[in-house]
């Protein structure tokens, strides 16, 4: 029989009954990596990023939380909105400014029209898997959606330079290096690299972009690099007159750059 809440109190269990307390699932969640059991957890309403982990066991020694990544459905959609509407409205320009085509600009344009294509949205959110901070502030906290997907990877070593250098790869982590000393051990910026902004992207997803000119400024700025951190020099597409640069250009750079964090 189905017992009501308000029932609970005066309900006499009696001998060989058997109880079932019925949980509001919501979805599935997949949780991959170093966790203890890893696999695929029903979910509901409230469950947290918490929650999941602790039923998978906690993490394993090899487990690296700060490098964990959170990837859900809904934000990859607009991702691929953000993308499709830039493209877009990049063919749009081209159309009313044909001008641009054979020039440099037309060459930045065509550029980041390829880097537009190519692109697959991941979805990514920038969200807390420390355990410590999970269990004291619900804030960081998330709670979970059907469909998304958990990965906690094993510790990384390395830092890695991709984009316009002259040797793109990874780089042994040296807490006293900063970013001029690994894009130097990298062989250095190419004559295509944009130095006037390059994209530093953490392990746990946060993406800052230095910006300067000159080595100097690149130093004096405030950022961190940590052992699996993506260091990406983007191309140098020239300026592009009646194009609002920044705000077309960057959120791209920036994308492609998280792109190429999560693929380690």
């Amino acid at each position: 029989s189905s017992i009501k809440k308000d029932e609970f109190n005066g309900y006499k269990v009696k001998h060989l009954d058997s109880i079932y307390a019925f949980k509001e699932n919501i979805g599935v969640v997949t949780l991959s990596g170093n966790v203890n059991y890893p696999g695929k957890y029903s979910i509901s309403s409230s469950d947290r990023i918490l929650d999941v982990i602790q039923r998978a066991g906690g993490y394993n020694e090899a487990a690296y939380p700060f490098g964990s990544s959170l990837r859900r459905e809904s934000s990859k959609e607009l991702e691929t909105i953000f993308l499709d509407k830039t493209y877009r409205n990049l063919i749009s320009y081209i159309a009313s400014y044909p001008e641009y085509i054979g020039g440099g600009s037309g060459e930045g344009l065509s550029y980041i029209l390829s880097e537009i294509k190519n692109h697959e949205a991941l979805g990514r959110l920038v969200a807390e898997f420390d355990l410590v901070k999970l269990e004291d502030n619900i804030q960081y906290n998330i709670i979970l959606q059907d469909q998304d997907s958990i990965h906690i990877p094993s510790y990384d070593s390395n830092v890695y330079i991709f984009g316009e250098v002259g040797n793109p790869g990874s780089i042994f982590f040296d807490e006293s290096s900063n970013m001029i000393d690994y894009i130097n051990r990298s062989g250095g910026f190419t004559k295509f690299s944009s130095q006037e902004s390059i994209f530093i992207v953490s392990p746990n997803g946060v993406t800052q972009k230095i910006q300067g000119s000159g080595i100097k400024k690149f130093i004096s700025q405030n950022y961190e690099i940590y052992p699996g951190s993506v260091i990406y020099v983007p191309r140098d597409i020239g300026k592009i007159e009646g194009l609002n640069y920044y705000a077309t250009i960057a959120p791209i750079f920036s994308s492609l750059a998280l792109s190429i964090a999560s693929l380690n």
